[in-house]
Order: structure tokens, then sequence, then C-alpha cells
């Protein structure tokens, strides 16, 4: 559980896709997703909590097949500090 005066980062996106042209060109990777949306909220973080995955097919001859991955991006060093008392 995060102490109300930790740190929390914004809410974040990741999304991983591959192309779809009558067959998948390769598979989406949730990791990937969720790697982007860490990433995005730039250094220091290295988690998310609060979040959501979906899997999204987008497409009839060809479109997308994805991974999205949405949260808020927090640090385990400032979430281990914060709970480290229980």
């Amino acid at each position: 559980m995060l102490d109300a005066d930790s740190e929390r980062g914004e809410m974040v996106k990741g999304l991983d896709c591959v192309p779809v042209v009558l067959v998948h060109w390769g598979e989406p990777s949730l990791e990937a997703a969720i790697n982007k949306a860490i990433e995005s909220a730039g250094p220091g973080y290295d988690a998310l909590i609060d979040g959501a995955v979906y899997h999204r097919y987008e497409y009839v001859f060809f479109g997308r097949d994805c991974w999205e991955v949405e949260g808020i991006a927090v640090s385990r060093a400032t979430t281990t500090k914060t709970t480290s008392g229980l």
C-alpha cells in the first residue's frame, strides 16, 4: 500500500501492435506494452498500479492487433520505503 505522502506518477499508457493484412504479421506483446507505459512516465518509475489491460482487434481485411496498458506509474523504491514499517 502506498503512503499518502509518497510520490505517484501520472496516468500513462503503453501500446504494442502488429499489422494485420488478411493474416496476422506476428503477435503483439503484453510485456512490451507494459514496458512502453512505464518508460513513458520517465526515469525513476519502474511499476504500475491501478492498471487496466485491453486487447484490441482493429481490422476487417487490414488493420492491427494490439495490447494496450494503462496505469499510474510508481517507483518500487518509494513504495518499499513507505511500506517497510509494516
